[in-house]
């Protein structure tokens, strides 16, 4: 058998990374006349969940799908909520059970829960996971988290926003998201970061890298539609399992992630977008992050409806040609077309193993050891 040497020069390294820092609206719109409600990835397809208001004017609520085909901005509406209603804001705990949490319809002051280990059928757990502080008001937006170190954290809006409009709770190490704590009502530095003013909407995410990042929207001050435009989504990163966060930023000193004025430079808009609301984000599988959204629009004829649109970042992902002494060991090379790819590093490498003339042997992920 003919020996095969590595081109060790041009071994390459994708570095998990939080998101791309600037999104780029996505063309078109990705579902008219319905506000979003929330977004996921199951088995290589998104589930946009929305609301919409029927003839009679009650409300409803519905889901659609969209593949890799049409890289998950068409959506396929043709299918209703009890289709796909188990996977509408479930969350995985760290044990992996499947857990949705509920406020009482009574008083919207406190969080009940409901679980399950195979992701459908949720049970009603006892007791009570969460009950508001007392200068909170009725449960508001809200969004859960596993943590790498098996904590679970919880950030809420209260309709009560004369102070700090965003709340965080945690659920300690081992508890699985069956017992909050308070923990800050300025978990994200409201008035200091905004200029005075607040975040509100949060959707939080959990990047390749370990790191916890939560969206949210804040209207700067208005003016609010439909007296003026407005709609700013920013996020807050933390490094440490979710206990700290800071204001992501690019080179620049620019906080802003992507605003409603973004869409005005085409995408293929003909409505004017007014507001920006409730981002709710997911991780596609090429790396990229994606924010679906609720857009305020305003068409020529002076009329306003909502639609749900979207932006999505660069590759979250970077490829580097580096020195792989580095990170990795490869024995032995030259060999008869086996080799061994050893991950000195603590993080997780994903690889591309090239020859002498540059064709690619493999690639895949490496945590500690892999065979090739």
């Amino acid at each position: 058998m003919k020996k095969i040497s590595l081109f060790i020069l041009l071994l390459q390294f994708v570095v998990a990374q939080p998101p791309s820092f600037k999104f780029t609206p996505d063309q078109g719109i990705r579902i008219d006349n319905v506000s979003i409600a929330h977004a996921t990835f199951v088995n290589d397809t998104v589930f946009l969940f929305y609301n919409y208001q029927l003839f009679d004017g009650t409300h409803a609520k519905s889901v659609a799908i969209a593949t890799k085909d049409s890289d998950w901005l068409v959506f396929d509406t043709t299918y209703s909520f009890r289709d796909f209603g188990y996977l509408f804001i479930r969350y995985r705990m760290p044990d992996s059970s499947y857990r949705k949490f509920e406020p009482d319809p009574a008083t919207g002051r406190k969080i009940f829960s409901k679980s399950c280990t195979d992701g459908r059928s949720f049970q009603p757990d006892t007791g009570i996971r969460y009950i508001l502080q007392p200068t909170d008001s009725v449960l508001g937006v809200r969004t859960f988290i596993s943590a790498k170190d098996g904590s679970v954290h919880l950030f809420y809006n209260t309709t009560n926003q004369q102070q700090f409009s965003c709340r965080h709770a945690i659920s300690y190490p081992g508890n699985n998201g069956m017992q909050f704590h308070y923990l800050n009502r300025n978990v994200f530095g409201d008035s200091a970061a905004a200029s005075g003013y607040y975040f509100v909407d949060p959707n939080a995410i959990l990047n390749p890298d370990g790191t916890i990042s939560v969206f949210l929207m804040n209207q700067n001050g208005g003016p609010y539609p439909p007296a003026g435009r407005t709609g700013y989504i920013y996020t807050f990163t933390s490094t440490d399992n979710g206990q700290t966060f800071y204001i992501d930023k690019d080179t620049n000193g620019d906080s802003i992630r992507f605003k409603f004025d973004d869409y005005d430079a085409g995408y293929g808009f003909n409505d004017k977008v007014y507001s920006l609301n409730d981002p709710k984000a997911v991780i596609l599988p090429n790396g990229r992050c994606r924010v679906y959204i609720t857009a305020m629009l305003k068409d020529s004829m002076g009329n306003f409806r909502y639609a749900i649109v979207s932006a999505t970042s660069k590759l979250q992902n970077s490829v580097k040609n580096i020195d792989y002494g580095k990170y990795i060991s490869i024995y032995p090379n030259p060999s008869k077309g086996k080799f061994v790819l050893k991950n000195k590093s603590n993080k997780e490498l994903t690889f591309i193993v090239r020859d002498m003339e540059g064709k690619k042997i493999t690639q895949g992920k490496i945590h500690s050891e892999k065979f090739i």
